[in-house]
């Protein structure tokens, strides 16, 4: 009896140490609160009462008007989570972020970086959590951002680092009424046709100039071009460590030329002052651009040219520039820094918002189709319609966007070559007589290869 008693008894234990063990493990999975009552359970990572969050986050960005907006309408739904914002100019941007991010002081729990770095950061752990992972588990985002942008966000092994609020697809922007004075319509459609390939670039080219007495040219310079030859590409500019010297590459070096010596364009980048006269006084019939240069470009820039612009697509479909966004591994405000995160990139409410007061366009596939689906009396209430004649820019972009954008083609090599001045400097000594074809194309891989020593020549 006593055995049985004393088993009876150690059984007993055991069932209750392991009620116990139980109730532990769930308390520890779904978390604790100072503020939580005993016997409840916390809300999911980054999903209770927006007002119970208290933190002061960091963050910066070389862009201020977004981020701004964003922080401006997350706090009116969290209203204790404080983000002290400051605005780094571009050039020194990036630079500061990843001496920050080397040092590991002072780095914000919230940055912007630039597409063409994207790959470099997001085959990092160093800069940008992987949202998929403990403790964000964030894979609802995958289902609220363009597929393009979740690859180029991702890390080698699929983990979500980087995320983008924008779809920079590519237009052309051309000015209606010269549409009509030299090809008799301001039809977006019929505009596309005459872009149908990059052949067609030159002929276009020669057109206006004919037609307008060499008073307008297409475009300002051979720049405005990249992003065409660049998605054209069949490859990226580096690939396994080799210099792709694409054939598209050589079509823009070669098709920059004819302009040049045919006095096709303006000869004035779009970065440079006398740009922006000539686009004024209607000398350029076009900008080659992506979907900001509507709004952060063409608008403030030229208000009175409201509803004289019109989308028309260009001769293949590609994205350019973009700003992303991620949660820095070594925050000590994960919850809260996700919060703003999550808001930013799943909250509809907000991004249609900022879609349509802001104008931009939206990585939310949800959003795009409901503007796009917006009829026309409404859409002429929106600043960035107006300016296009009411054309509805949203569906319009989703259509470029359907075609199809290649991810592939971003590498870690692509600021230094489009934005440092390796390639256009190429081009440039190339059509102005300074180097043959072939001896720009050399010097292009000489200025590549002294920033990167182990790419290897075509």
């Amino acid at each position: 009896m006593k055995i049985r008693k004393v088993f009876a008894f150690v059984l007993a234990l055991i069932m209750l140490l392991s009620i116990s063990a139980c109730n532990g493990e769930t308390a520890k999975d779904s978390g604790s609160s100072g503020n939580q009552k005993e016997g409840e359970q916390k809300a999911a990572f980054g999903m209770a009462d927006p007002e119970s969050y208290k933190a002061t986050l960091t963050m910066w960005s070389h862009t201020s008007d977004q981020p701004n907006f964003m922080i401006k309408h997350y706090n009116e739904v969290y209203p204790n989570v404080k983000i002290n914002f400051d605005v780094i100019p571009g050039n020194e941007h990036q630079h500061k972020v990843q001496a920050a991010v080397a040092a590991g002081v002072d780095v914000p729990d919230i940055y912007t970086v630039k597409t063409d770095f994207i790959k470099m950061i997001a085959n990092s752990d160093k800069y940008y959590d992987n949202l998929l992972a403990e403790p964000y588990n964030a894979s609802h985002l995958l289902d609220n951002l363009e597929p393009y942008t979740i690859e180029l966000g991702s890390d080698e092994n699929g983990g979500l680092r980087a995320l983008t609020w924008q779809c920079p697809v590519v237009a052309i922007y051309y000015r209606r009424s010269l549409a009509r004075e030299l090809f008799g319509t301001d039809d977006p459609n019929e505009i596309s046709k005459l872009f149908k390939d990059t052949d067609s670039i030159v002929k276009v080219a020669r057109q206006i100039n004919e037609l307008s007495n060499g008073e307008i040219k297409m475009i300002g310079s051979f720049d405005q071009l990249r992003p065409i030859y660049e998605n054209s590409m069949s490859d990226p500019y580096v690939k396994d460590g080799v210099i792709n010297i694409d054939p598209m590459l050589i079509e823009y070096f070669e098709t920059a030329k004819i302009l040049y010596d045919e006095d096709l364009d303006q000869k004035t980048k779009s970065d440079n002052p006398n740009f922006s006269a000539l686009m004024a006084e209607g000398k350029i019939f076009c900008l080659i651009s992506a979907t900001w240069a509507l709004n952060y470009q063409l608008m403030p820039v030229y208000p009175d040219t409201e509803g004289d612009w019109g989308l028309a697509s260009p001769p293949v479909p590609g994205t350019m520039g973009g700003t992303w966004m991620g949660i820095y591994p070594g925050t000590k405000h994960k919850e809260e820094t996700y919060t703003f995160i999550n808001y930013v990139f799943s909250n509809e409410d907000f991004l249609f918002k900022y879609a349509t007061e802001l104008g931009d366009y939206v990585s939310n596939p949800k959003v795009q189709k409901t503007i796009a689906a917006l009829p026309p009396e409404e859409t002429a209430k929106l600043p960035v319609f107006r300016f296009c004649n009411n054309q509805n820019v949203y569906e319009f972009f989703n259509n470029e966007l359907a075609k199809g954008v290649r991810a592939e083609l971003f590498t870690d090599y692509n600021y230094n070559i489009t934005n440092t001045g390796i390639l256009f400097s190429a081009i440039d000594m190339y059509i102005t007589g300074q180097k043959t074809l072939d001896e720009a194309i050399a010097q292009y891989c000489d200025d590549l290869i002294a920033i990167y020593p182990d790419l290897k020549r075509p």
